[in-house]
């Protein structure tokens, strides 16, 4: 796979690198088992499920798996016309185990059902995942063993039937990640896993049999990830402190009409990097604040089985670096398309069409590739 980055010059120009991997294979194992169990105590209803699971996962890569080249300097219009990079190759065809990974999962969680308006979830979950990484040669090059318990607990109340709002917490046993990063000093490390948390509060309103409204205010702590430059021009993926996602979320999904049919919503966020030895304060890049869609489906009741869609999908400014010196632009793109729903012979057949940015709008996704040019696309599915 073939995969270019841009970055700018500030003088007009962009240095374009080509970034460069070969397939590697992932064998998985995983067995899982619950049951639920069903029980009063002095008129509350539970139903108490416990269970397990556990995989193991075995990756082999090829010697020299990624390639880093830089293919020279720019202007946009020159970017398009740019020379194909010259690859160095594998050193070896052969592949050879580079990772395992085991993850087991123990978990007893209590659906509690006070009455008709109240009720809660409570669960603990025991999490415990090891990650090996080896060079071609066996030697081990990075990894780590850890375990969790984590909690969730969830209380529910529905003043009336239509109408459900919650207040939840939640932790997770994230695991670490393992940098694949050709220009990157600590290619082929692992970071270390840690512990997300999530609150979270909300709301959901059935307008009618097929329209629900829902909003939540969250608040979300992860690890704060990013990219440090070293003056040898490598750059060192980092994890230090963390990043607070804290924001509202609506949402609207189901039938307008008989014929119209939308999902839409809407995020906004206050992002901060919080507890970190640099940029503390400042926002985790490449992640917008603002962002919103809406994507609708027109039902064309004067051809039986003709369907319009569209949608448009908003992303907010963000920032290129974790010391918050670029700024990325918002963007706005827009899908256009037609299905059509048929029989040939006796076998259900659909015709779909799409267009994808609509406008053939240039923007930058992130800080280092462009968005998708517009695109044009057909398809057909029968059902035998």
């Amino acid at each position: 796979m073939n995969m270019p980055y841009v970055y700018d010059n500030y003088d007009g120009t962009y240095r374009l690198n080509y970034y460069r991997t070969w397939p590697h294979t992932s064998t998985t194992q995983g067995a899982y088992v619950y049951t639920d169990i069903d029980f009063d105590t002095f008129g509350v209803e539970h139903t108490l499920t416990i269970g397990g699971s556990g995989n193991k996962t075995k990756s082999k890569s090829i010697d020299g798996a990624y390639e880093w080249d830089i293919v020279g300097n720019y202007t946009l219009n020159e970017l398009n016309n740019a020379l194909e990079p010259i690859y160095k190759g594998s050193s070896d065809n052969k592949k050879y185990v580079s990772g395992r990974n085991e993850k087991t999962n123990l978990m007893i969680g209590d659906d509690i059902r006070f009455n008709d308006q109240w009720s809660a979830l409570v669960g603990f979950n025991y999490a415990k995942t090891e990650e090996k990484n080896y060079s071609m040669n066996g030697d081990r090059t990075g990894g780590y063993d850890a375990d969790e318990v984590t909690p969730s607990v969830s209380l529910i109340f529905k003043p009336f039937e239509d109408l459900t709002t919650y207040v939840t917490y939640m932790e997770s046993l994230e695991n670490g990640l393992k940098v694949e990063c050709a220009n990157c000093n600590n290619n082929g490390s692992v970071l270390d896993p840690y512990v997300s948390k999530q609150y979270e509060a909300g709301a959901k309103y059935s307008v009618s049999e097929n329209l629900l409204l829902s909003s939540a205010l969250f608040r979300i702590e992860k690890a704060n990830r990013y990219d440090k430059d070293l003056p040898n021009g490598m750059k060192e993926v980092t994890q230090d402190g963390l990043e607070i996602h804290e924001g509202l979320e609506l949402t609207a999904t189901g039938k307008v009409t008989d014929n119209l049919t939308i999902v839409g919503g809407g995020t906004i966020m206050n992002l901060e990097i919080d507890k970190a030895a640099s940029n503390e304060g400042k926002k985790p890049a490449d992640t917008a604040s603002k962002m919103a869609k809406l994507y609708a489906e027109y039902d064309i009741f004067a051809v039986k089985g003709l369907t319009l869609t569209g949608g448009a999908y908003y992303t907010g400014e963000s920032y290129r670096d974790g010391a918050n010196t670029d700024i990325i632009p918002s963007y706005t793109v827009y899908d256009g398309g037609l299905r059509y729903k048929t029989k040939l012979d006796k076998y259900p057949t659909t015709f779909i069409m799409n267009v994808t940015n609509l406008t053939d709008k240039k923007y930058w996704r992130s800080s280092t590739s462009f968005g998708e040019p517009r695109n044009l696309a057909f398809s057909m599915k029968m059902e035998f």
